[in-house]
């Protein structure tokens, strides 16, 4: 509390001072504004670690009853007898956007009790890096299956019958299929319980059917593992994902100083508590000079990243992607862009951790999304007014949304509901669309919650688990 008391204090005195401000004045406010920051993080972050340890016992329960859920779809007692869904990808692109597309079919075979066939051939190493979602899967069940019928949804026009034994699911340019069994929507059994021990029950059950999408082989643990003793990792360790190459055409360019002041800050509160500590920063980049600016730039810290930079479109490639996820997802805390599949990514399997992991990441751009995913929409719980409002148009081309620059506050009311606009996102302002007035623009992350969405999902009762 008085650490809240003195930041007030900081915005309403010292912050008026910075209308004309002078350099010692701004060099001031930046200093103490994160000096403090950092001091009521840290409390913030031990009294939800206390909760959470409460909270743990049910929080397994539940993960216990999520990984049972989905593979009963995928192991059925009969290979022959039980029903299929083909995932037919048609876009070609990174490992890391390809997961995200198969695990929008993954979602649908799921809620409909069906297991997922995929053909891997031709993503080099990615069939040797994971297991297959199901022990169905034999090439001729694959052949078979590519001239199956598309599957549609129970709320398109014509919904495939429940019956079918093999369905298709294209994705690619195809209409939306317009299911609750996708991403942003959760159980319904489990929605009422999972929101009391997780501050997103939606990013919970998406990390679950990741996790289980990309469950590592036996092999590529085998290399983890490795790869861990040889570069040195160990805990403490700060991991970051810095895009660089084509992807920086893609998101707003982050310099290396942004990601290590969040590590700095990560540190700075975790030597308030613990002895001894050595900056370690695990960096995963495409980019090898990002490892050698680093080492230059921040002389006290310990940087490590994997020993070779593989072409991506390889079976070494394939597995230095997967050792980058795997060990970032191990981290105490990660730095990340939402804007790359990669950050979301581990940000979903660092969910299934047995804790609750969603303040142990820092996003340095655009919000969270899921591609496929249920309509985001929140509802305003304190009207806003802006004193210079602005509105862009709700159908905003995704290009300008994601280029626009500067500040564009909308005006809602109370009750207003909100599509999300993750592109438009910036800093503590969300990026949305008022459904009442049909415009888009950005808004104070404090005065809108978002609407939690379940789905008919068939949770395996598992009775000797109290909830």
């Amino acid at each position: 509390m008085k650490d809240a008391m003195l930041f007030k204090q900081l915005i309403s005195y010292h912050a008026a001072k910075l209308i004309n401000p002078k350099p010692k004045d701004l060099d001031f406010f930046r200093r103490t504004a994160n000096s403090l920051q950092d001091t009521m993080a840290s409390h913030i972050e031990q009294l939800y670690s206390n909760t959470s340890k409460k909270n743990m016992r049910k929080l397994k329960q539940l993960d216990e009853i999520a990984v049972s859920t989905i593979q009963a779809t995928q192991n059925p007692p009969s290979c022959t007898a039980a029903k299929k869904l083909f995932c037919d990808l048609k876009e070609r692109c990174g490992l890391g956007c390809t997961l995200h597309h198969y695990s929008i079919c993954f979602f649908a075979a799921i809620g409909t009790g069906r297991t997922m066939l995929w053909d891997l051939s031709n993503y080099p190493g990615l069939s040797k890096a994971i297991q297959n979602p199901s022990p169905c899967q034999s090439m001729s069940d694959i052949n078979a299956a590519k001239n199956a019928p598309e599957w549609q949804s129970s709320n398109m026009p014509d919904p495939t019958p429940t019956s079918t034994p093999v369905v298709k699911y294209t994705k690619g340019n195809k209409p939306v299929k317009f299911t609750r069994f996708a991403p942003y929507t959760v159980p319904s059994r489990l929605l009422p319980d999972i929101k009391l021990v997780h501050a997103e029950p939606d990013l919970w059950w998406m990390g679950h059917v990741m996790s289980y999408l990309v469950r590592p082989s036996d092999w590529l643990l085998k290399e983890i593992e490795e790869t861990k003793t040889k570069i040195g990792f160990q805990h403490p360790v700060v991991g970051i994902h810095v895009r660089r190459t084509d992807k920086i055409r893609e998101a707003p360019y982050q310099s290396i100083d942004t990601y290590m002041d969040y590590v700095s800050s990560w540190y700075d509160r975790y030597t308030m508590i613990h002895d001894n500590v050595k900056r370690r920063v695990f960096v995963a980049s495409d980019e090898p000079s990002v490892f050698t600016e680093a080492k230059s730039k921040y002389p006290d810290y310990i940087f490590l990243h994997l020993p070779t930079n593989e072409a991506k479109n390889s079976n070494d490639g394939t597995t230095n992607f997967f050792t980058d996820v795997f060990l970032l997802r191990e981290c105490d805390y990660i730095a990340v862009t939402f804007s790359s599949n990669v950050g979301r990514l581990v940000h979903e399997l660092r969910q299934t951790s047995g804790k609750d992991a969603t303040f142990g990441t820092a996003n340095l751009d655009f919000s969270f999304y899921a591609n496929g995913m249920w309509p985001l929409v929140y509802e305003a719980v304190i009207a806003h007014h802006p004193p210079e409002p602005c509105e862009l148009p709700g159908d905003l081309d995704w290009r300008k949304q994601k280029d626009y620059e500067g500040i564009c506050e909308m005006i809602f009311e109370v009750g207003d509901k909100i599509e999300s606009v993750p592109l438009l996102t910036r800093g503590i302002l969300i990026g949305g669309k008022n459904v009442r007035t049909g415009k888009a623009g950005m808004f104070p992350a404090n005065k809108a919650k978002p609407i939690l969405e379940s789905a008919p999902y068939n949770v395996v009762n598992k009775t000797e688990i109290a909830l």
